[in-house]
């Protein structure tokens, strides 16, 4: 059985200065804080699957989906920039593989 997906949420990425002064990615790790690292955005997703059937209740679920976000970020005290500000964005794809086991639970209605 195909499917389609779609949804909105939000995520939170860590975002540093790469050599050159533009915002990159570094990681999505939320137990760490510090000022002008973290990021919390909107984001959106997408994508597709495929469940296979064994049983009425029993299934395997595969899908693809990609999360989409776009971050700002200000940087103080940069070494080397005049006035020491940077600011910028970036927006991040996160392409995702999934599996998973489907159960139903309950009578069919």
């Amino acid at each position: 059985m195909p499917y389609v997906t779609a949804g909105v949420g939000g995520t939170r990425q860590e975002i540093a200065l790469s050599d050159n002064n533009q915002p990159a990615q570094l990681s999505s790790n939320l137990l760490e804080t510090g000022p002008d690292r973290h990021q919390t955005a909107f984001t959106g997703n997408f994508g597709g699957g495929l469940k296979y059937f064994f049983t009425e209740r029993f299934a395997l679920r595969f899908d693809v989906r990609d999360q989409i976000g776009h971050y700002k970020a200000t940087f103080s005290n940069v070494a080397g920039v005049p006035g020491g500000i940077v600011t910028g964005s970036k927006t991040l794809n996160d392409f995702q593989i999934t599996g998973g086991i489907v159960f139903r639970f309950g009578s069919k209605g």
